[in-house]
């Protein structure tokens, strides 16, 4: 009987301390952890039910994710490193040998009108020059 109580007590003390360390969901949104409880939070069950080769493989499948990921980095870097033997661009656009050599555009001089007659107002002179007659 003794046995059975002692035995009560270990499992309910283990049982009530395990969610104390283990790790908490916390935030309004439940999209942050923590490994103390914090307000409103809720204990997050964190056992591996794997068992040993399971977790092996799982190893593995990581190591081999690892080793792709640096060779395509690697493979990255030399592309990266030839684009810049080539130089600007992708497209062959010749610069300008001076920059002198852009000329600005010439105005076009408007022709003078003819002279209004004297003691013609200027708004009318102007209505006499577009009308012909």
């Amino acid at each position: 009987m003794k046995l059975i109580v002692c035995m009560t007590m270990l499992l309910g003390s283990a049982a009530f301390a395990a969610p104390e360390s283990g790790v908490w969901r916390c935030g309004a949104d439940g999209r942050s952890y923590s490994d103390s409880p914090c307000p409103g939070g809720r204990p997050v069950v964190t056992d591996d039910s794997r068992n040993a080769e399971q977790r092996n493989e799982a190893r593995e499948a990581v190591a081999r994710d690892r080793t792709v990921a640096r060779q395509l980095a690697q493979e990255r870097r030399e592309r990266e490193a030839e684009w810049r033997t080539r130089g600007p661009g992708l497209i062959a656009i010749k610069p300008l040998e001076k920059p002198e050599a852009i000329k600005p555009r010439e105005k076009k001089k408007r022709e003078a009108s003819p002279p209004a007659a004297p003691g013609t107002s200027s708004s009318a002179a102007r209505a006499s020059r577009s009308t012909k007659g």
